[in-house]
């Protein structure tokens, strides 16, 4: 999804979010909160970055506005998993990660050759 600024820039923004787990306080799973489907997630450093890590298989939802962005806030939430703990009875067992990508180009007006002249 891309939006235009007055100068020309076209803008794209992606939401994920990502929520790690650990139901027995030792391991450590992966969930992709913005997914319907159960999918195998992995950390993996950027070869292109070693100080960068990415997320392989994390669903990256595009967004036009602060209230689709919202929603999907909500709709994650939803899915964030709860066990009871000595503390309390809603305790969550896990760390999200709401992330926003935006991408931006400055695009060229298009050029036009000289038009041939009109017989």
């Amino acid at each position: 999804i891309r939006d235009r600024s007055a100068k020309g820039e076209v803008f794209m923004v992606e939401a994920s979010f990502l929520e790690v787990y650990s139901p027995d306080g030792n391991r450590e799973q992966l969930i992709d909160l913005l997914s319907d489907t159960d999918r195998k997630l992995e950390v993996k450093q950027d070869p292109a970055n070693p100080e960068s890590y990415n997320c392989e298989n994390l669903r990256r939802v595009p967004i036009r506005t602060p209230d689709e962005m919202c929603d999907l806030l909500a709709a994650g939430r939803r899915r964030c998993q709860f066990m009871e703990t000595n503390a309390n009875c809603m305790s969550s067992r896990s760390h999200c990660l709401f992330m926003l990508t935006v991408e931006s180009l400055l695009e060229k007006k298009n050029r036009q050759c000289p038009s041939s002249p009109e017989r």
